[in-house]
């Protein structure tokens, strides 16, 4: 029988194993699978032993540093809001390149998500923090009356707390902020490679307009 080795820099590795928290008294191992095409490094899986009774499915830096924009925002106008969470969001993505196109491009070659997992609503549980500035001062009404696209309205909503509607209009905006960063990411702003904040804030000013305008269009 034949066999076939994968080249020498395409073979995984074993990768970091990081210390369990202290006082645990069940942990999870969970093994991850780490790849960095910038360094040249062989992939790797890092190796992490988690309390499950303190963590949800998804751990990321990200949502810390997101939750904490959007906390110290509140009591600023909406506008302003949004616009602090999404810097944040970039910024992260921008000091931790390796980690955001891991999470948020395609970890393994040939990877396709399972239609129904875990996946869906960790996703959703991380952005959270995000869907509350962007219907900060939104009544139940006005996010009642947001339209859903035809076949939208049956989706099964499971944990999600908005109407379709509204869930389909934070999933829009997030994905346009996420694209903005991604192109940012890998130099594909061009012309505007070397102006990438004032460009994204541009960009995020004309999304907050475009809520505010669904808003007061709902007539609520």
């Amino acid at each position: 029988m034949a066999e076939f080795r994968l080249p020498a820099n395409s073979r995984i590795v074993k990768g970091v194993t990081h210390p369990p928290p202290a006082g645990a008294a069940a942990l999870r191992t969970v093994r991850i699978y780490r790849f960095n095409p910038d360094t040249g490094e062989n992939p790797r899986l890092d190796t992490f032993s988690l309390d499950p009774k303190s963590c949800g499915p998804m751990v990321l830096d990200a949502l810390i540093q997101l939750k904490a924009a959007v906390d110290s925002s509140r009591g600023r106008h909406p506008h302003e809001r949004k616009l602090a969470a999404c810097r944040a969001f970039r910024e992260w993505a921008l000091a931790n390149r390796s980690a955001f196109l891991l999470l948020y491009g395609t970890p393994v070659p040939g990877f396709t998500p399972l239609s129904e997992s875990d996946v869906g609503r960790a996703a959703w549980r991380l952005g959270q923090a995000f869907a509350e500035v962007v219907f900060d001062g939104w009544t139940a009404a006005q996010l009642a009356a947001v339209p859903a696209a035809p076949g939208l309205g049956e989706a099964d909503l499971g944990e999600t707390t908005l109407p379709p509607g509204a869930a389909a209009l934070f999933i829009e905006l997030r994905a346009r902020m996420h694209g903005l960063v991604a192109l940012e990411l890998v130099g594909h702003l061009h012309p505007f490679n070397e102006h990438g904040a004032a460009f994204f804030d541009a960009a995020i000013d004309r999304m907050s307009g475009e809520v505010d305008a669904v808003q007061r269009g709902t007539g609520c």
